[in-house]
């Protein structure tokens, strides 16, 4: 497991946490993701591109404006819920870093962006995440 931390920090972004915040279920998970990853990319001889979203590029308040709504769907007023840490940096790590424009947003319209994604991992999982890049007009990830 210490190779495995070790090399899930060569992956995260600056500022991002240190590694050892990362429980082992997040690790496992991180580490399963990844070889799905790398066996389609083995299977089909190509490489990944920069971003693996499939959405056409938006503009950080576009994003924002999009996942907010989705975030806060069916929600009534008061407090909005508390996603967990780990649930922030999967969002950051699976969502965020790899939408093809997010590399040209301002540090706060990442924050902005990565709060309202973080919403939708907590309250809808992956189908959150299957509505979210539709509503981008991208298309629907297959399995």
């Amino acid at each position: 497991m210490t190779a495995l931390m070790t090399e899930l920090g060569t992956c995260l972004p600056d500022g991002g946490p240190e590694v050892t915040e990362w429980t082992a279920a997040e690790a496992v998970t991180y580490e399963l993701v990844s070889s799905w990853l790398r066996d389609t990319v083995a299977e089909s001889g190509t490489h990944l591109p920069d971003a693996l979203l499939p959405v056409p590029p938006v503009a950080a308040a576009e994003f924002t404006e999009v996942a907010r709504g989705l975030a806060t769907q069916g929600l009534e007023s008061g407090p909005l819920p508390e996603p967990s840490p780990g649930q922030r940096r999967l969002a950051e790590a699976m969502v965020l870093d790899e939408h093809p424009s997010a590399g040209s947003w301002t540090p706060a319209e990442r924050r902005a962006a990565l709060d309202w994604t973080t919403l939708i991992v907590h309250r809808f999982g992956e189908d959150g995440v299957q509505r979210l890049i539709a509503a981008l007009g991208g298309r629907s990830a297959t399995r």
